[in-house]
């Protein structure tokens, strides 16, 4: 359900309607609870990602960190990068 969540949020932020990315997004993490796993990092990049093309610097920030935060935990290497690209 996480990753469908996921992937639905991506074709709203390719398609460039934000605030239903964002809100999707937002709904993965609720529905997956726990930080601590591999799909987190991955979730939370995406949000970020969607927040910064709103504008919406401070959330993007955030989120960002969180995402890099657990993605140096579980050794996610793609969501260290995004969420870094994100930050800089």
């Amino acid at each position: 359900l996480l990753y469908s969540y996921d992937n639905i949020g991506n074709v709203y932020l390719k398609r460039g309607e934000l605030s239903e990315a964002i809100a999707i997004f937002r709904r993965a993490l609720e529905v997956q609870g726990s930080q601590e796993n591999e799909a987190f990092p991955r979730v939370c990049t995406n949000l970020s990602k969607a927040y910064l093309q709103a504008g919406d610097l401070g959330n993007a920030l955030i989120t960002a960190q969180k995402a890099n935060t657990v993605a140096v935990k579980t050794g996610d290497k793609a969501s260290l990068r995004d969420s870094y690209w994100v930050m800089y």
